[in-house]
């Protein structure tokens, strides 16, 4: 009788185990992938909003968190100790860098030669001596701004694989008009990993939207740059794509002279770029990509800007002049809607 209670007991045991076990597998295979959250914070100088729309737990917000600050540190041009500072701060000494920092500074320099200049990551000297979005922004003299435009180059910027750069000369590298596209593009591929399959990646002024809506596109709303930050002129429809804004209105400052002074740097002048625009969007499913070019066709102009991003297959883009026309290139315009009718829409 002993024998069989022990029998009885030890086979009750295993199959209480492995009830458990089957129970802990479902909970784990079939996790919540309808939970949703949202998180809004300030990184990387700018209002972040994450919003996920399936899958999401507060480990994986973390991450998320996590990555875009430790990418703030690593690329930031003003923060003392960053990659970018240290190899600012090198005086031609070989720096090891993170391998986030050394992708991002190798895309830098193949978008700016594929724009001919137009964005370039070595006028680090240029934008610090403006100081534009910091509080030591000024007007600086002609001669401070021909001095700095001597020490940019490409050729100076030296990599040497294995995540090591070597800058030459007085050059200083600046990769705040592309950290933000590659910040987003981590996003995406973090909640990808996660399993996520909608999410909306607000990099204050920089979207990307992952999957979409249910069975519709998202609905981005395109900056007005005659308004306030929340203000939209019109509406694109858009899935796994980022839609990057980048315009006059965002960072200045006016002098004493009176004149208002942007953020986006002409490197050849080495003054902010004068053109007819305000405002121009990229759309692309490589937002780093698109936020080196929305600099680059900001300072090109409308002309050179639309045929440029006409060349480039995969990405689109919107133009917003001074006097309030809107340009667009022909992928986009049976996905943009005109909501403002102060605006005109130049077909």
């Amino acid at each position: 009788m002993n024998r069989l209670f022990l029998f009885l007991g030890g086979m009750m045991k295993k199959r209480v185990l492995a009830v458990f076990l089957l129970c802990l597998l479902l909970l784990t295979s079939c996790a919540d992938t309808t939970a949703t959250m949202k998180e809004v914070q300030f990184v990387m100088s700018t209002v972040v909003s994450l919003d996920l729309r399936d899958h999401a737990t507060p480990v994986l917000m973390k991450t998320l968190m996590n990555r875009l600050s430790e990418i703030d540190v690593l690329m930031s041009l003003q923060k003392r100790g960053s990659d970018i500072d240290r190899l600012n701060q090198s005086q031609g000494e070989v720096v090891t860098v993170d391998p986030s920092t050394y992708h991002v500074i190798e895309k830098a320099l193949e978008y700016s030669r594929v724009a001919g200049g137009t964005f370039d990551p070595s006028i680090g000297h240029l934008v610090n001596l403006w100081g534009i979005g910091t509080e030591k922004a000024k007007l600086p003299t002609q001669e401070e701004i021909e001095e700095a435009l001597q020490s940019r180059g490409l050729e100076n910027i030296e990599l040497l694989g294995n995540n090591q750069l070597r800058l030459h000369g007085e050059t200083q590298v600046d990769i705040g008009a592309i950290a933000k596209g590659y910040a987003a593009d981590e996003m995406v591929r973090i909640a990808k990993e996660a399993g996520v399959k909608s999410a909306i990646f607000n990099l204050g002024g920089n979207v990307y939207v992952l999957g979409s809506k249910g069975k519709s596109p998202f609905r981005v709303g395109i900056q007005n740059p005659f308004s306030d930050r929340d203000d939209y002129l019109g509406i694109v429809d858009v899935q796994d794509t980022s839609v990057v804004t980048s315009g006059n209105y965002e960072r200045f400052f006016v002098a004493d002279d009176g004149k208002r002074y942007h953020h986006i740097l002409d490197p050849q002048t080495g003054y902010p770029a004068e053109s007819e625009l305000s405002g121009v969007t990229v759309i692309s499913s490589n937002s780093t990509m698109a936020d080196a070019f929305s600099t680059a066709i900001f300072v090109m102009g409308l002309e050179k800007g639309m045929d440029f991003i006409e060349s480039i297959e995969g990405v689109e883009a919107l133009f917003v002049t001074n006097t309030r026309d809107v340009y667009m290139t022909s992928g986009l315009r049976s996905s943009f809607t005109l909501t403002d009718n102060t605006f005109r829409l130049v077909e």
